[in-house]
């Protein structure tokens, strides 16, 4: 009857796929600036060391995962933890939980291999938060041209930039839009981020490094 009607086996459809990778940026610096900025140093340096695994498992329901330790100056951190769904139900496409990157500033949620420049730029390092523990939603509606994704995140780790205040609760938003009209260019990309904080203290500070990290 099984093999007739070909009754699902959750049980025996376990399935473990991943891969373990390892990625090494390296800057090198030449400064020309007066002497009374202070003392830049010509430097060759490791920008960052990462390590990670990611993949997927299926235990009924299929799974993605992703690990990735980083070493960035001289400090070892968590990077990425997070679990991720593809429910595709009620306007959700991805549930991801763990720590992982707020939905704010597209800088912010691309591969820093990504971005035009080497750093992004002070106003998105000291607004946008990093990393951060909690659960994202992201779903699209093809219909509207929209895309949206918003999640609550606490302060997690201590981070280099971005929001420094010890945030209790973070809820944050972002929405994409494209243009319908028959004669709207065939690629336009409109995006909107919002953020809420509930600060655990009474100062809230917002801070960024130089835009070059020898700097």
């Amino acid at each position: 009857a099984e093999e007739l009607f070909d009754v699902p086996r959750p049980f025996e459809d376990a399935a473990l796929v991943g891969r373990v990778g390892a990625r090494l940026d390296v800057d090198a610096t030449a400064f020309i600036a007066p002497q009374s900025l202070g003392d830049f140093q010509n430097q060759v340096q490791v920008r960052r060391a990462r390590f990670y695994t990611k993949g997927h498992f299926r235990f009924g329901v299929r799974t993605d995962y992703q690990f990735q330790v980083s070493v960035e100056g001289g400090d070892v951190f968590l990077q990425e933890a997070e679990l991720e769904w593809h429910p595709n139900r009620w306007g959700i496409a991805d549930v991801t939980v763990g720590h992982t990157t707020p939905p704010m500033g597209l800088d912010n949620i691309e591969s820093s291999r990504a971005i035009p420049f080497m750093e992004m730029g002070s106003p998105l390092l000291a607004m946008a938060p990093s990393y951060r523990t909690g659960v994202r939603l992201s779903g699209a509606s093809e219909r509207w041209r929209v895309a949206w994704s918003a999640g609550l995140f606490s302060s997690g780790q201590t981070q280099a930039t971005g929001d420094a205040s010890k945030a209790a609760v973070q809820p944050i938003g972002r929405v994409a839009w494209r243009s319908t009209a028959p004669d709207a260019p065939s690629l336009v990309h409109l995006g909107l981020s919002a953020s809420f904080l509930f600060s655990g203290q009474n100062s809230i500070q917002y801070r960024s490094r130089p835009e070059s990290f020898a700097a």
